[in-house]
């Protein structure tokens, strides 16, 4: 094998692992504790923890923390949405 084949050879491994996607809890949990629902909207945790003591998002205690469904966030997001006039 020539070195270009190797360098070529090395950039595609290192390519295939770059787009792969990640399993991270942002991207595969159904529940999102706090931290991660910020992430999710893009927002403070101090929001999230405002959603929740206001009572605009169901959300479930757990442990000494809270949870909140990802499809909820996405319901509440919708909710959220302003029309543009034409």
């Amino acid at each position: 094998m020539q070195l270009k084949d190797c360098i070529a050879l090395s950039l595609q491994q290192r390519f295939k692992k770059s787009v792969e996607p990640q399993n991270s809890p942002q991207n595969s949990a159904r529940l999102l504790n706090v931290k991660d629902a910020a992430k999710y909207i893009a927002g403070h945790e101090w929001y999230i923890r405002t959603l929740i003591r206001n009572r605009q998002i169901p959300y479930l205690v757990v442990g000494r923390g809270y949870a909140v469904d990802r499809t909820d966030l996405d319901r509440f997001i919708e909710k959220q949405k302003i029309g543009v006039l034409v």
